[in-house]
């Protein structure tokens, strides 16, 4: 009996493919760790060099120890949890899971019922007539063109060209919201499946997608990260939520070095100083803020980003397309949260269920199936119970 299996994408079930190999960019992060961690060891007259007078010379027998140990410890625990997310899986999407898949929700490979309907159809939707990828984002509408109807355009005036760079910024807002006011109007989705992937002939389950730089559809997809190199998924978010934090530490631990040098503090310095001082010193001290903030704020950022993401069961993916652009929030709001479900079962879904690492503890390694996520439904913004609603309730409303 021929199989009923679709043919396979010759990227579907192969290794992954980053353009770039696991090794560019491991050794492209601990080249910045040793750029971050030198930097750090030059700026003068630290806790690190036993600070000091700023008059004092600086050698390996002023080195604090202590605080050496400190910060070597910090970027070694940065590295470790670099190489645990580097080339883990985040949750790639192949037949086999699809189909263990299915046993859970009932539905076929390609999202359809066993006799042959469409699974979850919304009222007047007919699947089979679309021509979408429901691994692709929702298409936005396109902006007017600028050009003149007829005639020699007018020389360009800098009023005129700022207008003219406004108005498609403005009618993109508009068309944003028009987006935005439209999938809140939209009828729920109604389906534990996204529309079939024409890459991967499969229709993967809810909150997937399809990354174009893996080539393959990730389960409960973050975002792909460049850095690390790798796609942030369903079973590597608590790794990578663990290696921002690993990450601001280290950055954390470096500030707290930097700031504590003496330079342009003490005036009990020697003529000699003077001269050394004004042109190495405080110049070394600028350049290393300069080089440290921006990188320890973005980390910071981002370490907040993900914290929030985890307590209220969102994505990257979810928060930055938005329903405007996502066919599966349809008739929810920017803000909805609509996969929450309170705090604690967010956090306790978030580092153990949905980590690869839970495996080892279960004995289900090489078993995976991905996450059934049940349809965000009607949203309730008004409820009392606001442990199990705490961004949007009867009482307050955090956006």
């Amino acid at each position: 009996m021929p199989s009923l299996r679709p043919p396979l994408h010759p990227s579907a079930g192969a290794g992954v493919s980053t353009g770039r190999s696991r090794a560019y960019h491991i050794i492209s992060y601990i080249s910045l760790v040793v750029g971050v961690v030198t930097a750090t060891a030059c700026v003068p007259h630290t806790r690190l060099w036993g600070a000091g007078a700023p008059y004092e010379p600086q050698s390996m027998a002023t080195l604090d120890r202590e605080a050496a140990a400190e910060l070597c410890a910090a970027f070694f625990l940065v590295v470790i949890f670099f190489l645990i997310v580097q080339g883990s899986d985040p949750g790639y999407l192949s037949i086999d899971a699809v189909e263990a898949f299915g046993k859970i929700d009932g539905l076929g490979l390609l999202g359809s019922e066993p006799d042959g309907r469409e699974g979850g159809n919304n009222p007047g939707e007919d699947r089979r007539d679309s021509g979408e990828d429901r691994c692709t984002l929702l298409p936005s509408a396109p902006s007017p063109s600028l050009e003149l109807e007829s005639g020699t355009p007018p020389a360009p005036t800098p009023s005129g060209i700022l207008v003219a760079m406004r108005r498609p910024i403005n009618e993109r807002a508009e068309n944003r919201r028009a987006l935005s006011a439209a999938a809140a109007a939209a009828p729920p989705h109604a389906s534990t499946r996204r529309k079939m992937c024409d890459t991967c002939h499969f229709a993967p389950p809810l909150r997937s997608h399809h990354c174009r730089v893996c080539k393959k559809c990730v389960a409960t997809f973050d975002h792909h990260c460049y850095l690390i190199g790798n796609c942030i998924g369903e079973r590597n978010h608590c790794k990578f939520w663990w290696f921002l934090s690993a990450q601001l530490l280290g950055f954390a631990t470096c500030l707290s070095i930097i700031t504590s040098s003496v330079e342009g503090y003490d005036g009990k310095h020697t003529p000699n100083y003077v001269h050394t001082a004004m042109s190495v010193g405080p110049v070394i001290t600028v350049l290393a803020n300069i080089f440290l903030w921006p990188m320890s704020l973005s980390a910071g950022l981002m370490w907040g980003t993900h914290t929030v993401f985890a307590m209220c069961n969102l994505t990257s993916f979810e928060c930055g397309k938005g329903p405007a652009r996502i066919d599966y929030l349809a008739g929810t709001r920017d803000c909805d949260m609509p996969f929450g479900r309170g705090v604690d079962n967010n956090l306790r879904t978030f580092c153990c269920f949905r980590d690869a690492a839970w495996e080892s503890f279960t004995g289900a390694v090489g078993n995976w199936v991905p996450v059934l996520w049940k349809p965000p439904g009607i949203i309730v913004r008004d409820s009392d119970d606001w442990w199990n609603h705490p961004w949007e309730n009867k009482y307050y409303a955090c956006c």
